[in-house]
């Protein structure tokens, strides 16, 4: 079954589109654990060579913040990316008993 489109227009509702069943799992693990994650469009912007996109975000448990932006081409591998940072994020939020 073919999924459906991303619309960059409507990013912020169409971009888990992308993404295969593990990385739809691992969202959902994301959530589960106290992460917000969003899609934002991003116009382009000339004056530093960035073509119309989007902008990814992981608000880490309220604590930190990753973002990427990119293309629609793209959303698969900024996607796991962006989980890359958040999950050492969370790691050090989630383990301040190591720290002293």
């Amino acid at each position: 079954m073919k999924k459906p489109a991303v619309d960059l227009q409507q990013i912020n509702q169409t971009w888990t589109n992308a993404l295969s069943e593990h990385q739809l799992e691992v969202l959902r693990w994301l959530r589960a654990s106290k992460c917000t994650v969003e899609a934002v469009y991003a116009a382009p912007d000339p004056l530093h060579d960035m073509p119309e996109g989007l902008v990814l975000e992981v608000l880490v448990d309220k604590h930190a913040v990753v973002k990427l932006r990119g293309t629609v081409d793209e959303i698969s591998d900024l996607f796991d990316r962006v989980v890359d940072g958040a999950r050492t994020l969370f790691n050090f939020v989630n383990e301040p008993e190591q720290r002293h």
